[in-house]
């Protein structure tokens, strides 16, 4: 059983990303929400968060971890574990170099720190907490807010797994504009991960409803095989 996790439903887009591209087999979600945001915070502590989560996912029966958070992912890009643990593939600036980048404030700090400042690489440190509460109006005034200045842009990236669930605001916002999501970097992973020829997903999280349904909508019913499921930490070590 592989884990997924991230500070709240933004790695659900990952997950389901995983699914779309191909893996066949059991996954357990961990929406780790007491730590969120990771946006806002420093490199030892989300280390610290991320040996957490692992060593609790370890404990849950996973056998290999991947981490469904950009910002964490490029915290722990370095780090090694008594586990197979993956993380998100950083973007090719170069390849998308007129592309305006949206990020947490640690991943813009990590990109400024590697490519030097640049104006089109934006940080947004309220979008995904405004994600996770549901503030839908919120989100439409902080996006509108933010990125009016890049009114006339053709590629945006988005950064942060959380901006793939308001990926359609954005497109309103850029009708003409490339999308590119980080979280299609799971695709990369895909082939090596234990599959068993049966998919099912687990949600370990209090918020499973509203979990399920939007990855209902994120897996667009193709995947019929998929049971979303909820079990108790002694049921799901046994999967």
């Amino acid at each position: 059983m592989i884990g997924f996790f991230d500070s709240g439903k933004g790695g659900l887009t990952t997950l389901a990303k995983a699914y779309e591209y191909g893996f066949l087999g059991t996954s357990l979600y961990l929406g780790d929400k007491d730590n969120a945001p990771y946006g806002n915070k420093e490199k030892n502590e989300l280390e610290r968060i991320v040996r957490k989560n692992v060593e609790l996912l370890q404990s849950l029966g996973c056998d290999e971890i991947f981490c469904a958070c950009n910002t964490a992912s490029l915290a722990c890009e370095k780090s090694s574990f008594d586990i197979p643990f993956y993380t998100l593939p950083k973007i090719d600036i170069k390849k998308y170099d007129d592309a305006i980048y949206l990020g947490t404030e640690f991943t813009i700090k990590k990109l400024k720190e590697t490519y030097c400042d640049n104006p089109s690489f934006l940080a947004l440190p309220r979008l995904a907490t405004l994600i996770d509460e549901n503030e839908e109006k919120k989100v439409d005034e902080y996006l509108k807010d933010n990125l009016a200045k890049f009114k006339t842009a053709d590629k945006i990236i988005l950064g942060c797994t959380h901006y793939g669930l308001v990926k359609n605001k954005i497109e309103i916002l850029f009708p003409s504009a490339k999308i590119v999501e980080i979280s299609d970097g799971v695709q990369k992973y895909v082939r090596r991960f234990k599959n068993n020829g049966k998919s099912k997903i687990i949600l370990f999280d209090e918020k499973y409803e509203e979990y399920r349904q939007i990855l209902i909508k994120l897996l667009k019913n193709k995947r019929s095989d998929v049971k979303i499921v909820k079990l108790s930490n002694e049921h799901i070590s046994r999967q």
